[in-house]
């Protein structure tokens, strides 16, 4: 069935105009949504009724349209035509309370979404994790006794890491676990090292007084290790690849460990790529060669999602009484049911499980992405991933410019500081339907073209001008 709306209002296209038809039409009626001409939910002419009113080949409406689409102002009923989703002021034209327009589309990183979460899976493990009632003295020990042995026989498995249970400390998620063993580690006048581009964002531990973060820089064979005494006694790193971090090298993973063992530094070596999509993955620092300098932490949050806030410590043998005394004392520890619950879910094999799923769906994610990039790769000089973030840099164009172009267009991403006038946008992967996900992707590239045509424009006018 085709809609043929009658056209409500002027459009005066100039066929000797030297601006394309399609961007004269475009801001007409961007115009006449903006100022009320068009409200919210007003139907509009379909793309070949307007192309027949106007005299252009319905090309020119397509291609107007699909930018009004992407960018959320139009959207298409089946069944019904196409109708205005956008509304400038809390009331219309005619003072009747318009609809509020369509949230933007976040692209910022997140993990992943609650759609993916394993539901029947987290239900039958609540339900029989209910059945136990604990014991005081289970509240005290580091964590449910089972579900550090179930951990210890994960990380066996999953990361090549031997451990015992009782290095096993439980905490309410990874960042608990990483302030656990800054208070245990560190006082007044001590300094916490990070690895960058984190520089102290995300991993490092929350300031406390006296506490300072000084950033570790990286190059091509990972985290450069310093050559002389600092007063840190904790570092933060990883041994396996963090876009754009590369993974440690052999070389700088043995000096690495020289270096905390000779100045009694305490490394907390972060668990990434939960999904396991690494073809070659690297074994862990933690282990029986690290003399007792490495903490693993990692968190079942990862891999399943925040609703399940289970961190754990791999501790070295000499800390785990100073660990589980800091526990008590914070009084941060997860609920004993919740971690009954991580027992179950994690001994019947259903994190397993999961976490191939959605190492599928990260695949297909990525793949996503790479072709959605793939026309204007000339303007990428970087495309990488950290688990479900897409992580972009450009060649001689500002990823701050094409965000605050997005934001304007309803789309919101993240930006990250790459040094010295450089910049990387970061697109979060895991949180959006297929759908939503493509359409946010189409308006991202659509920025890019836009603001590398604005960069040349402008680099043109400066030419001119300096002739």
């Amino acid at each position: 069935m085709r809609f043929s709306e009658p056209l409500t209002f002027a459009i005066q296209l100039d066929k000797e105009s030297r601006t394309p038809l399609h961007a004269q039409l475009e801001a007409q009626l961007r115009e006449a949504i903006r100022s009320g001409v068009l409200s919210h939910g007003d139907r509009v002419p379909s793309t070949r009724g307007l192309a027949a009113t106007l005299g252009v080949s319905r090309s020119v409406t397509l291609q107007v349209f699909n930018r009004l689409f992407a960018d959320g102002i139009l959207e298409a009923r089946q069944g019904c035509g196409n109708f205005v989703n956008y509304a400038p002021s809390a009331t219309r034209a005619d003072g009747v309370p318009a609809r509020p327009a369509a949230e933007p589309t976040d692209l910022r990183p997140a993990g992943p979404g609650s759609q993916f979460f394993p539901v029947k899976a987290w239900r039958s493990a609540w339900r029989l994790a209910s059945q136990h009632v604990p014991s005081p003295a289970e509240a005290l020990s580091g964590g449910d006794p089972r579900l550090r042995e179930a951990l210890a026989s994960h990380l066996r498995r999953q990361r090549g890491l031997t451990c015992s249970p009782e290095q096993i400390i439980v905490t309410a998620g990874l960042p608990a676990a990483i302030n656990l063993l800054c208070q245990v580690r560190t006082g007044p006048g001590d300094e916490v090292a990070v690895e960058v581009p984190d520089g102290g964002r995300g991993s490092a531990p929350a300031p406390s007084p006296g506490r300072r973060i000084v950033p570790l820089p990286v190059d091509e064979e990972g985290v450069v290790v310093p050559r002389f005494a600092v007063n840190a006694r904790m570092a933060i790193v990883r041994s396996a690849p963090h876009h754009p971090i590369p993974a440690l090298s052999p070389r700088r993973r043995r000096a690495l460990l020289d270096w905390a063992r000779r100045y009694d530094v305490l490394l907390v070596e972060l668990e990434r790529d939960p999904y396991g999509m690494q073809l070659n993955p690297c074994a862990p620092l933690a282990g029986p060669d690290d003399h007792g300098r490495v903490a693993f932490v990692g968190s079942l949050s990862e891999a399943v999602g925040p609703a399940l806030e289970i961190g754990y410590i791999v501790s070295p043998p000499e800390l785990v009484s100073e660990l589980i005394q800091a526990l008590r004392v914070a009084g941060t520890e997860p609920s004993l049911v919740v971690q009954r619950a991580a027992f179950e879910l994690l001994s019947s094999g259903q994190i397993t499980r999961h976490v191939r799923r959605m190492a599928g769906v990260h695949g297909a994610r990525r793949r996503t992405v790479r072709r959605a990039f793939a026309p204007v790769r000339r303007h990428v000089g970087d495309l990488g991933f950290r688990g479900f973030t897409a992580v972009v840099g450009f060649r001689e164009l500002s990823a701050q410019a094409i965000a605050d172009r997005l934001k304007g267009r309803g789309v919101l991403v993240g930006v990250e500081d790459a040094g010295p006038g450089a910049s990387r946008l970061l697109l979060g992967l895991g949180h959006l339907d297929d759908l939503t996900l493509q359409r946010g992707l189409h308006v991202v590239i659509e920025a890019v073209r836009q603001t590398a045509d604005a960069t040349r424009d402008e680099a043109r006018r400066e030419d001119a001008d300096s002739a």
